[in-house]
């Protein structure tokens, strides 16, 4: 009787048996090139993450503190270095030190008084506060996030939100959220 090859065939004996004297070696290779595969995808997958929380922070709202990489009390040049040069600045009659920069295209407004950013109103829906509050979001929504330690005023096209202590404003267009003013806290 013929010697048999690993998969009881004669005829494959010696394709077997050269197989068999490579097996370590292709395993080795085989477990190093899935070791480096796994390596590949879990750099990638860190890179995603990291890159996904910085895109993240970056249309966070933090009421009292800023939004995105913008920090009330940032000076303009700061301002200008973060979001580059605004599409349009206005300035207060009464005072040539009070501005308006607006970044149309990001959906931001910065009042900015003697090169300091004092508030900034965000009118765009893709930024949203750690609450998950942004705009479109209901009154009940805002009241459920933030608590009803808020002073309520009329605004033209439905109440505003304020929380002092906080450092923000819901202004409400037709029961939404309209848009939301990030401004210095007011401690009691």
């Amino acid at each position: 009787w013929p010697i048999l090859g690993r998969f009881g065939c004669a005829s494959c004996f010696r394709r077997c048996e050269r197989m068999r004297l490579t097996d370590g070696f292709i395993s080795n290779g085989v477990l190093l090139m899935n070791a480096m595969r796994w390596a590949v995808l879990v750099l990638v997958v860190m890179l995603a993450l990291a890159t996904g929380a910085r895109a993240q922070s970056d249309f966070l709202i933090a009421p009292g503190e800023g939004v995105g990489p913008v920090k009330l009390g940032d000076s303009g040049t700061q301002l200008s270095a973060l979001l580059g040069k605004p599409e349009l600045v206005g300035t207060a009659r009464e005072n040539a030190n009070d501005h308006t920069w607006q970044y149309y295209k990001r959906k931001l407004a910065f009042h900015v008084l003697n090169n300091i950013v004092l508030n900034i109103i965000v009118y765009s829906n893709s930024y949203h506060t750690s609450k998950g509050i942004g705009l479109g979001s209901s009154l009940s929504d805002v009241e459920s996030a933030y608590g009803s330690d808020f002073k309520k005023t009329d605004g033209k096209y439905g109440p505003d939100l304020v929380y002092p202590a906080l450092g923000v404003r819901f202004v409400f267009v037709h029961d939404q959220v309209g848009f939301i003013e990030v401004r210095l806290p007011v401690k009691k």
